[in-house]
């Protein structure tokens, strides 16, 4: 008999005294373990038990009703660029626009609006009321190679930049933001700062004396902007 019952019954049982209490005693003690075993049995899952795995848990896997974040643009991001529109063109080291360093100066003229004179054969232009660009190649040489480009005019309409945003009307402040350690010189027509080597391609900003706004942006071969191109 264990003990743990013989304790329950409030003292030790002897099955061979043959008193009823006893048997009596007994039972009611084992009755009592059998409830209280039933009742353990049932209890419900204390803090410190594992929950019930009969949650699902969620699929890895994006359903096919899943959807991509869309992002418009702001109303005021600059028009994508147009090779039949000089105003929209991008400014880089290569060229501006769809017209490149290296490029023949005559071949400007499949572009809308560009012209070459044939007494200044080694240069095109371009212009309309708010904006000029320019190009030049060696005027000693019969089929000129682009060597120079230039872009002046207007501070306020749409012109080409550069893809940091500087353009004509650009600060002094801006150019140096843009393109730090900018080397530094001086032309005909003003101090300028220059981003880039020559020998490779660099862009030229010609700065207003007074003002300190850039007046025309030149991408060239050499070594500064010209003064001029069919003097």
């Amino acid at each position: 008999m264990p003990a743990g019952i013989a304790g329950a019954a409030g003292g030790p049982l002897h099955a061979s005294d043959g008193r009823p209490e006893m048997t009596t005693r007994f039972l009611c003690c084992a009755a009592a373990v059998l409830v209280m075993t039933g009742l353990v049995a049932c209890a419900p899952t204390t803090a410190g038990s594992p929950p019930s795995s009969t949650a699902t848990a969620p699929s890895a896997t994006p359903n096919s009703t899943s959807t991509h974040t869309v992002i418009t643009p702001p109303a005021s991001a600059a028009p994508a660029e147009d090779p039949s529109s000089p105003p929209t063109w991008i400014i880089t080291a290569a060229g501006v626009g769809p017209v490149r360093l290296g490029d023949k100066v005559s071949a400007v003229q499949d572009l809308s609006g560009w012209s070459v004179q044939d007494s200044c054969r080694w240069a095109g232009f371009w212009a309309d009321s708010e904006l000029q660009l320019a190009v030049a190649g060696d005027a000693t040489e019969t089929d000129p190679g682009i060597a120079e480009i230039t872009v002046l005019g207007s501070t306020t309409g749409p012109r080409p930049h550069t893809d940091t945003g500087i353009s004509v009307g650009s600060t002094e402040d801006q150019v140096r933001a843009a393109y730090p350690g900018a080397a530094e010189g001086s032309g005909v027509y003003g101090p300028w700062l220059r981003a880039g080597a020559p020998a490779q391609g660099a862009i030229f900003f010609t700065l207003y004396e007074d003002s300190r706004t850039v007046r025309q942006v030149t991408v060239t071969t050499r070594e500064k902007p010209s003064s001029e191109f069919c003097g």
